[in-house]
């Protein structure tokens, strides 16, 4: 079986096809990053979180906090000029946005703020984020050197060359 016979074969209402994306207007070079997106994100996890009670209780509790557009790309610009280290003043309006948005942050958190709590981003942990930073690639590398060295100092090789973790 090809490859393009078995990608022809997957049926699902979250697939978009080529048409479908045209009736939108997603641009042909941005279909597969864009079907991607859109099939994702039909398995996230504010999409099935409230589906019912049963849902509810077989997994951790969750709180949301919804961003806008706006949000998004304060906060893009934000991480951008730190990892660049062009560190800028920014705009009252862009402070306003930052304070706003770490109030509603720690609305959400509420009691949680005393424990501690985990951050996901969507459908990705922070840990994973920077694999994803098209923009950084040389942070990317920095940070897959450094997971592999640590792997490394903790596994080393026998003799006859099986790998054991160091203890």
């Amino acid at each position: 079986v090809s490859r393009m016979a078995a990608k022809s074969d997957f049926k699902s209402e979250f697939w978009l096809e080529d048409e479908t994306m045209e009736s939108m207007g997603i641009p042909q070079h941005n279909m597969e990053t864009f079907r991607r997106m859109y099939y994702q994100q039909a398995f996230s996890i504010e999409r099935w979180y409230d589906i019912d009670e049963k849902v509810r209780r077989s997994t951790f509790e969750t709180r949301f906090v919804f961003l806008d557009s706006a949000e998004i790309d304060l906060l893009q610009a934000c991480h951008r000029s730190y990892y660049q280290k062009e560190i800028k003043e920014y705009t009252e309006d862009q402070k306003k946005a930052l304070r706003a948005l770490e109030e509603r942050i720690n609305e959400t958190a509420g009691d949680w703020k005393e424990c501690g709590f985990f951050v996901k981003l969507n459908t990705r942990s922070p840990k994973d984020v920077v694999f994803y930073d098209i923009e950084n690639q040389p942070h990317v590398a920095t940070t897959i050197g450094l997971i592999e060295e640590y792997l490394s100092m903790l596994l080393q090789r026998q003799e006859g060359g099986d790998l054991v973790l160091r203890t």
